[in-house]
């Protein structure tokens, strides 16, 4: 069982040379999407000492049944059934608090250029951005033509992380030594630069399997 202890990078943070992500208000970066992305979903359970275990989920990587998301969808269903029947409002914020706690974390990666560096990386975003990317290819856009400006704004709701478009006027034409990033951010292994080889991958053990 994998622990998290603090002032010790975990494996996952380890292997994570080459992955970037926004990490504090207002830090924004522009992008261009480079290829079909990869994602995980991770757990992350606080012990007692306050250290933390942190596992794949096997539902989300593997398709196979997890006690964690089973848990986590019956704690929806009871609080749907109590925001329904109006019940005390601080026995709702309890539940809502468990719900959270159970909630698997996912996460997308997908090769990019950093366009203020002009380097390759590994975009990490979360699942609001690969909508709102979905929502671009919906509508027709190849968004591989155009560069994004991704920017954490810590607003509530779904604008907590917000995408903008730039328009192709204000598109730059990729130079060489970025044309060569580029080739350099898809030849990288996705799965591997993210999680690391499959047989080292540590998933939340099934109760119902002990």
């Amino acid at each position: 069982m994998p622990i998290a202890k603090f002032g010790e990078k975990t494996n996952l943070e380890r292997r994570g040379g080459k992955i970037f992500k926004l990490t504090h208000k207002d830090e924004k970066v522009t992008v261009r999407f480079l290829g079909d992305g990869f994602y995980t979903g991770k757990h992350f359970v606080q012990r007692e000492d306050s250290s933390w275990d942190i596992f794949f989920c096997p539902r989300i990587m593997l398709d196979k049944p997890c006690s964690l998301c089973q848990k986590f969808f019956e704690k929806q269903k009871e609080l749907k059934k109590m925001i329904e029947a109006k019940e005390d409002e601080k026995k709702i914020e309890a539940i809502k608090r468990e719900v959270r706690k159970l909630s698997p974390t996912i996460r997308f990666y997908y090769p990019a250029l950093n366009r203020d560096t002009g380097k390759p990386m590994i975009l990490e975003v979360p699942l609001s951005i690969r909508l709102k990317l979905e929502d671009f290819v919906e509508a027709g856009m190849d968004i591989f033509e155009s560069d994004f400006v991704y920017r954490r704004t810590e607003k509530p709701g779904s604008d907590y992380y917000t995408l903008i478009r730039k328009d192709s006027k204000d598109t730059p034409v990729l130079t060489e030594d970025e044309v060569v990033s580029c080739a350099e951010a898809l030849n990288w292994d996705l799965e591997t630069e993210v999680s690391g080889k499959p047989s080292t991958l540590n998933f939340v053990p099934d109760e119902k399997n002990e």
